[in-house]
């Protein structure tokens, strides 16, 4: 029997929306937000371990320069 497909919104929701459903966020791309998490990941000199805070604070830095 084939598993069934999860329909999926149209827009993956950010972590952020996910843990504060009610705050209105700026639309910020998955890919610059991937880019600026990468970025801190760099700027921890390519330490491993930091991967959520670095896309958590990636998120919440261009949700703040959307908002401007």
């Amino acid at each position: 029997m084939p598993a069934k497909l999860i329909e999926q919104s149209a827009r993956p929701r950010l972590a952020v929306e996910a843990a504060h459903p009610r705050e209105a966020l700026p639309e910020v791309r998955r890919d610059d937000i991937e880019r600026r998490a990468y970025g801190r990941f760099l700027e921890h000199g390519a330490q491993h371990g930091h991967d959520i805070d670095d896309w958590l604070e990636a998120e919440r830095e261009l949700a703040a320069l959307a908002r401007m």
